[in-house]
């Protein structure tokens, strides 16, 4: 139960951009993960008289487990800040990353702008197509977020699509 608790009040924290609060219960909610005691009669899945019960039990289980294990991996792309392997932890965990998909992309669009201003701060001039190369995105998304991002007044500057 403190699980599940941790988990949405992570969401929760989350949603409200309260990054420290998020990790704290992120934190929480891992090392809760890993204090569940699972006795060994219960750990296989035809150990109990019914196997139909027991089947539903472990499925419940196993799909507790493997949101945690997504989650565990989100986090350590964002803490990484790779975009890469926030992507891969996108594909690799789509069905239990789809209960949310409104947070995943607010993280996504937050990593993205961190990664592009880190990418930018030290040039008075870039190219588009060198940063869509360095960040191994297409050179359309870079552009769509560096026009949000500069009317959104993330950062000052001009994109001259004439000379790219």
């Amino acid at each position: 139960m403190a699980l599940d608790t941790q988990y949405y009040e992570k969401w929760r924290h989350l949603s409200l951009r309260n990054l420290p609060k998020a990790k704290a219960a992120l934190t929480a909610a891992r090392t809760a993960a890993n204090a569940v005691y699972v006795p060994p009669a219960q750990q296989g899945v035809n150990s109990l008289a019914d196997p139909a019960v027991g089947s539903s039990m472990q499925k419940r289980r196993i799909t507790k487990l493997l949101t945690v294990i997504s989650m565990r991996a989100v986090a350590d792309a964002y803490s990484k800040r790779s975009l890469k392997l926030f992507e891969i932890c996108l594909q690799n965990f789509r069905p239990q990353l789809e209960e949310d998909p409104m947070h995943l992309s607010s993280l996504y669009d937050t990593l993205l702008e961190q990664n592009l201003c880190r990418l930018i701060e030290p040039f008075s001039m870039v190219e588009i197509a060198y940063l869509a190369d360095l960040i191994q995105l297409p050179v359309d998304h870079v552009e769509k977020k560096l026009s949000q991002m500069i009317l959104d007044n993330k950062f000052l500057g001009t994109l001259d699509q004439g000379v790219g």
